[in-house]
């Protein structure tokens, strides 16, 4: 029988290790180099599918709307505004970060609020809510809208504004979608929350001590190697996908949650009413339309898009309903105010045209619809 010395065993256990190391962290590494050079060789990758719906005619004018990179920053209260650019398309710039406007004006004038659809993802400036209702009413306007938003960030940025010296005429919330798309996510806990209090945490930990920076370093690293491990979970496990997904949403399951989120959204409404009269401003809450309260035709989704349309349905369908009771309730105790709420889910109700971009987005001529409806109802109150 051979013997082994203490080192030729410490040896053979080391490399024994050091195999076994390897060969569980190959797949991180292959991986990380397949989408390093998958990027490089086929640019397509980088290409955000609804740039190539048939909804857009002019695909140079999508690609640009939806491949530009448009960078974030930091700010006290309202959590993030982009930064200033000045695409072909879009331009972001002034005192607020806001997206440009046709007719824009700060004073004196409609000062509209909201998430991504307000500030006009895919559509170019002209064809924002705000630029179509100067076109179509010759009223000056300034876009407040931001990507992700809920109606707390809107809020916050209505008083900051007010605080600044300026002052509307009137002013429009239109909200409803980012609160369920934020709140109604299981890993949520606490509402009112925004949709990076997650990216902000971590934020805040990896500028800490040496040793909360080591243990997030320890925990991104373990995340890295067990990414391809989760993947392949995910195909085999495909029916268990969404029980798994970190953005599986339990808003129909918790209740108490989802009348919280509407809840909030009405009393965020009901403050800015509150401060638009004050001010002898008029003020507007629209309820956000979504494609759920919609006829329009959406074949043309990628199934990834349309498997989320689905998953999402009963999300909407359980906190939207919480969201007109609780107006309702408020409607008993100030009709004022109540008079100041507008139901925009019928809004977009056309099957026979191409309307949506995704569950909340729509085009140029979804905007344009969205306008007209508001005007009809201001003109009928």
């Amino acid at each position: 029988m051979r013997n082994y010395s203490l080192r030729s065993i410490f040896t053979i256990l080391s490399i024994n290790v050091f195999v076994i190391v390897g060969l569980i962290i190959s797949p991180s590494i292959f991986l990380f180099s397949f989408r390093k050079i998958n990027s490089l060789i086929n640019k397509e990758v980088s290409i955000d599918p609804r740039a190539l719906y048939p909804i857009y005619k002019n695909k140079e004018i999508s690609r640009n709307l939806f491949n530009q990179k448009k960078p974030s920053e930091y700010r006290s209260y309202i959590g993030w505004r982009r930064k200033p650019i000045n695409l072909k398309y879009i331009k972001i710039g002034n005192k607020y970060n806001a997206r440009y406007s046709s007719g824009e004006s700060l004073s004196n004038s409609t000062w509209f609020f909201g998430g991504s659809t307000m500030w006009g993802t895919g559509v170019r400036n002209e064809g924002t809510i705000p630029s179509v209702f100067h076109e179509k009413t010759k009223k000056k306007v300034f876009n407040f809208g931001e990507a992700a938003w809920s109606s707390r960030q809107s809020l916050n940025q209505l008083i900051s504004v007010i605080g600044d010296g300026y002052k509307p005429k009137e002013i429009i919330f239109f909200d409803g979608v980012n609160e369920v798309l934020t709140g109604c996510k299981s890993s949520v806990k606490n509402v009112p929350t925004n949709a990076r209090e997650n990216q902000i945490n971590k934020a805040l930990i990896n500028s800490g001590s040496g040793k909360i920076m080591s243990r997030a370093l320890i925990k991104k690293l373990i995340d890295i190697v067990l990414e391809p491990y989760i993947i392949i979970n995910k195909k085999i496990s495909r029916n268990d996908y969404r029980k798994n997904n970190f953005l599986v949403y339990n808003c129909h399951d918790d209740l108490i949650k989802a009348n919280q989120i509407a809840s909030h959204l009405v009393n965020d409404w009901f403050i800015s009413y509150t401060i638009a009269k004050s001010i002898n401003s008029n003020f507007i809450a629209i309820l956000q339309p979504t494609i759920y309260s919609s006829n329009a035709n959406y074949n043309y989704f990628t199934k990834k898009e349309k498997e989320r349309v689905k998953e999402l349905k009963v999300q909407y369908d359980t906190v939207y309903p919480l969201i007109i009771e609780k107006i309702n309730d408020k409607c008993k105790l100030n009709k004022e105010f109540c008079n100041s709420f507008l139901n925009g889910l019928k809004w977009i109700d056309d099957s026979k045209s191409m309307i949506f971009i995704d569950q909340c987005h729509v085009s140029e001529k979804g905007n344009e619809m969205i306008v007209n409806a508001l005007l009809d109802n201001i003109k009928n109150k």
